[in-house]
């Protein structure tokens, strides 16, 4: 109820401003800080761990992002939606494992809504090493990612679906401005797979990527 009634006292007064050239808006109208309907995350390194040493990684960036909360120098994601700043560089994953579902180790699991905006698919780049697939949006997960590049996914006998990117368990993925290339499937899907979730790509390219099974490039399966 308090973050609607900040709308209407903001948009409102915007409007009616147009004629009489009148806004006032005072701190009191701000929503509380734990209402922020947006976080803003830049990464400041193209490492890869999570622990607290000072940094900003991409990995912490989105588990802060799923958590609400703030992982070493990331700032805590928001309730809503948390855009990812992802500068210019070669990020590849280093901490090996698979079958966990919390970003800990392996695969970039996305569990909340997230944004994350590189800057341009030649410089920025996200390098799965062949460790796991490099992106894994699942249940309430909403990913939207745009100008850059995801390659260098595999699946290593664990995950065998999706090596760039899946969406799993009504988890969404909205590519756009990307480049999908070599990426490497042991199943289906090797750039992209959607089960029981959805994908939308736009001004994509999706090239060189291998699947054992079926779908070089996108395995669309399970009612996706």
């Amino acid at each position: 109820m308090k973050r609607q009634f900040w709308y209407r006292i903001l948009v409102v007064p915007l409007f009616l401003g147009l004629f009489a050239g009148v806004v006032a808006v005072t701190a009191a109208t701000q929503p509380p800080q734990s209402q922020a309907v947006h976080a803003l995350i830049t990464v400041d390194t193209t490492a890869d761990d999570l622990t607290d040493n000072g940094n900003c990684t991409l990995r912490e960036a989105i588990t802060a992002a799923n958590m609400g909360a703030a992982v070493d120098m990331c700032p805590a994601g928001s309730i809503t939606t948390t855009v990812i700043s992802l500068p210019a560089g070669t990020y590849t994953l280093t901490i090996p494992g698979n079958l966990e579902n919390d970003s800990q180790t392996g695969d970039l699991d996305i569990l909340s809504t997230v944004v994350i905006s590189g800057a341009g698919q030649d410089e920025t780049i996200i390098n799965g090493n062949d460790l796991d697939r490099v992106f894994d949006v699942r249940d309430a997960g909403h990913a939207t990612m745009s100008h850059l590049t995801i390659t260098g996914g595999g699946n290593n006998g664990a995950n065998t679906s999706g090596a760039g990117a899946r969406a799993v368990y009504g988890g969404t993925i909205h590519l756009s401005h990307a480049l999908i290339t070599a990426n490497t499937a042991e199943g289906s899907g090797g750039g992209l797979a959607v089960l029981t979730g959805t994908l939308t790509i736009e001004h994509v390219q999706i090239t060189q990527n291998v699947a054992a099974v079926f779908g070089g490039g996108i395995s669309n399966r399970n009612g996706a």
